[in-house]
């Protein structure tokens, strides 16, 4: 055998491919295994080789279509069992955002019974969600009206003390009118209970009623705050030591923030001992408006502190228990986009408010 024809086989039994040829040697041997000779073939393998490649080919082409098929149709099949939890979570979204509504009946026709009965105990859960906040709304309402009731015997005392010296000065003017100097102390005196009564009933009808202007807050309009509680600071020698540092109107819902001040003065009066001191700042700056609230009492609870603390909306209170007008006050706040912080220094309670508020130019208030 030539030498090149001898390098294309294999030294021992073996095969060798070149291109489209296939060089195969096997040893031949008795069953003494005695080497009689020696088996070499050339094999053209040009058309196995072919048909190798289609079929790797098909195969390559058949399991990329096979698994991008089985892919989207797991896909889809996987979307479609996860829409229900979808829903559901949009649905419990919007509860977080305050907002509380029922899944709709149509959405039980096209998921599976179990969802079903998931989305019948979720609708079940907001409805009776639903009702208590409907039902704490109703006892803000009774708190705030008990509210006025309890500074009624206040707003009394204030009102009735001008009167009488009002009408003291109309018998004076009466009886010595001639006189210019008795007649205007007199007038002055008038003038004074006039504009005494004038705040509070001013005061009492802003805060309980709701002025047109909601959405402007000015300085007077907490200043008229120290009316209402005035017969309960002299009642029990409280020193109220009052910091209003707002100048410019400011954009913001004016009833809600006198009502959120109002109730942690109401509270703070409540708290503190008689012969205390409460301090109350109201400061605009940088685009909010914080409003700080201290107190010389005992410290306020933490389940009532809770009620302010919570930043998704609180239970109400049951009309038996206390912090009413905690949780209304925290339910504000939070309806206004604000936040809340309580300290606790050597003695009582610091409530800060922080509020977002833009400044609004060119207002023109009436006053």
């Amino acid at each position: 055998m030539p030498d090149n024809l001898q390098k294309r086989f294999a030294d021992g039994d073996g095969l060798n491919i070149d291109g489209d040829t296939a060089w195969l040697s096997r040893t031949l041997r008795t069953e003494e295994d005695t080497v009689v000779g020696r088996l070499l073939a050339e094999v053209d393998v040009a058309a196995s080789l072919r048909v190798r490649r289609e079929i790797l080919l098909t195969l390559v082409l058949v399991n990329g279509c096979l698994t991008l098929a089985f892919a989207l149709g797991g896909y889809f099949v996987l979307k479609r069992m996860l829409q229900p939890l979808g829903v559901l979570t949009r649905y419990v979204e919007q509860i977080r955002e305050g907002r509380v509504e029922p899944i709709p009946a149509g959405y039980h026709l096209r998921v599976a019974s179990e969802f079903g009965q998931l989305f019948d105990r979720f609708n079940a859960m907001a409805r009776a969600f639903s009702e208590r906040q409907i039902l704490a709304a109703h006892l803000a309402e009774q708190e705030k009206c008990a509210m006025l009731g309890r500074l009624a015997s206040g707003m009394a005392h204030e009102v009735n003390n001008p009167l009488a010296g009002m009408l003291n000065a109309i018998h004076t003017i009466q009886a010595y009118g001639h006189d210019p100097a008795v007649l205007q102390v007199s007038l002055d005196f008038l003038k004074r209970g006039l504009a005494g009564i004038r705040n509070v009933v001013r005061a009492t009808l802003v805060t309980y009623k709701g002025s047109s202007e909601t959405g402007v807050l000015t300085g007077i309009d907490l200043d008229d705050l120290r009316f209402l509680v005035q017969h309960e600071s002299e009642a029990r020698h409280l020193h109220l030591e009052w910091d209003n540092r707002i100048v410019e109107p400011l954009s913001i819902d004016g009833p809600a923030v006198r009502q959120i001040t109002l109730n942690l003065l109401l509270n703070a009066c409540a708290a503190s001992p008689d012969g205390g001191f409460v301090t109350v700042t109201m400061s605009p700056d940088a685009g909010e408006l914080r409003i700080a609230v201290a107190d010389q009492g005992r410290g306020l609870p933490k389940d009532m502190a809770l009620l302010l603390h919570q930043d998704a909306p609180a239970p109400a209170p049951g009309p038996e228990s206390r912090g009413l007008g905690l949780w209304t006050t925290g339910d504000l706040v939070r309806r206004l986009g604000g936040r809340v912080k309580i300290e606790y220094p050597a003695a009582g309670t610091r409530v800060l408010v922080t509020l977002p508020v833009a400044l609004r130019e060119g207002l023109d208030v009436a006053a």
